[in-house]
């Protein structure tokens, strides 16, 4: 559960919506609970919980979802989709939402032009715009075995999501027996079905590869650094400009070696090393030695040795032998060659 859904926050979402005259039904009101503490159910969805839900509210609580579970402002996320997806029109509807969630491919339009806002989801509609929905900032890669009696009267394009949404436990059958494809979906069943998708949000692997990346903070992006463990953490420097990350990368043929990132308080990652010459003819950063931070901390020193010439195939030079000098400006995130001095002993080419 996420710690932004705080307990006194969930039991007045409690207390509110078993006032309400039409209220959730008890195994769906705790569940209710946690989704409107989060912030992605709208006030008009908060009443008649056992009514179905059109295309036009599930494709609101979609695009809410979407902004809770990604991070995004609502100016941002209309901004990002703008920047990933084309324009979408429809002769009966110019809701904000439901152009929205038709740009992301949750929902779709009839041949017509139509959308028919007012229309109910069947349970098998659900289970495939659930599964739209989650494979914008998922991967969708587990399939469950159903064995209910009416698997037979599940559609062929719905099927696969319909197996998917039972693996991941976010639908269920309306019995041991059945799933119902054909039947309506309920407000309260959508609310705790997006929930659910939330509570199986596996972040670290997904975030990568998602259609909709989710936005990016210090800790997101610190996380991803270091998730699949080729990336070894040397050293870590706190700087009012972000952290400063003295890295080796092992277990790839072509890494860069050793690296120094630059990761601010946004996510936004910046690499140091750019400037710094390789010592092989593809792209590999030896050890950095003497990392020095002036007292303001706006710059710092680094220093590279290279005991060898370094010329590439064609004869460009890569590199003298010697110590190259090195100085950040963290304000500009630039590298700059301050100065250098050769070795003076006997110098060979290594090609």
């Amino acid at each position: 559960m996420k710690t932004k859904v705080f307990l006194l926050v969930l039991l007045l979402s409690l207390c509110a919506i078993t006032s309400f005259a039409h209220a959730p039904s008890g195994w769906a009101t705790e569940e209710v609970g946690y989704a409107i503490s989060a912030g992605y159910v709208s006030t008009e969805l908060q009443t008649d919980f056992d009514a179905p839900v059109t295309r036009c509210e599930f494709a609101c609580m979609a695009v809410e979802f979407l902004r809770y579970e990604l991070g995004f402002s609502r100016d941002e996320f209309n901004e990002k989709v703008n920047e990933l997806f084309d324009d979408v029109v429809f002769s009966d509807s110019l809701d904000e939402s439901i152009i929205l969630a038709a740009r992301c491919g949750i929902i779709y339009g009839y041949d017509d032009g139509t959308f028919a806002p007012d229309k109910f989801i069947t349970r098998q509609e659900a289970a495939t715009m659930l599964a739209r929905v989650y494979n914008l900032y998922g991967n969708i890669y587990a399939y469950s075995d159903i064995n209910f009696l009416d698997n037979n009267l599940i559609s062929d394009w719905a099927l696969s999501d319909v197996k998917f949404c039972v693996e991941k436990g976010v639908m269920k059958g309306v019995s041991d027996t059945h799933f119902d494809p054909q039947g309506l979906f309920t407000k309260e069943q959508a609310i705790v079905t997006f929930w659910r998708l939330d509570t199986d949000t596996d972040w670290e692997n997904h975030n990568k590869t998602a259609k909709i990346r989710r936005k990016m903070t210090k800790e997101i992006a610190e996380s991803e650094l270091f998730a699949n463990g080729t990336v070894i953490l040397l050293e870590k420097y706190d700087t009012s400009y972000g952290t400063v990350y003295y890295t080796l990368t092992s277990g790839m043929m072509h890494s860069p070696g050793y690296d120094l990132l630059l990761i601010d308080e946004s996510g936004k990652t910046y690499s140091l090393t750019s400037n710094v010459p390789s010592e092989k003819e593809y792209r590999c950063v030896p050890e950095i030695k003497n990392i020095v931070f002036c007292p303001e901390g706006q710059q710092f020193g680094f220093e590279v040795i290279f005991e060898t010439e370094l010329y590439s195939e064609n004869g460009d030079e890569i590199h003298k032998a010697g110590t190259y000098y090195f100085e950040v400006n963290l304000v500009k995130k630039e590298t700059t060659l301050i100065n250098y001095e050769p070795i003076n002993e006997n110098l060979f080419k290594k090609r």
